[in-house]
């Protein structure tokens, strides 16, 4: 049986294993529904998807960035969506499930 001690070094070690860019994919990938940036941002957090000791530049830029870089990449599954006022994110493999019209 492994001590409480072990079980918190395993769980930091898969935990720092995860990048920025796996939390997003993992986050889109979970809701299944266009998210903003903040959005994901409280996802990632919540659920302790990514360590931002990581990150020198703010968690909402550093997202942003990601994100629009997955959206401008052919093969990504992540696509952008703009609707004049907002900017919104979701995983392509999921658009049949998601009321684009609905949430925002």
């Amino acid at each position: 049986m492994y001590s409480s001690k072990h079980r918190y070094n395993i769980f930091a070690q898969r935990k720092q294993e995860m990048t920025l860019n796996d939390a997003i994919i993992k986050t889109l990938d979970e809701k299944k529904d266009i998210l903003s940036i903040e959005e994901v941002y409280n996802y990632i957090v919540s659920n302790n998807l990514y360590d931002w000791k990581e990150s020198n530049a703010t968690a909402h830029n550093t997202i942003g960035r990601a994100l629009n870089q997955f959206s401008k990449q052919e093969a990504s599954n992540i696509k952008k969506l703009d609707n004049g006022r907002n900017v919104f994110y979701y995983n392509e493999k999921h658009k049949d499930k998601i009321d684009f019209l609905g949430k925002h």
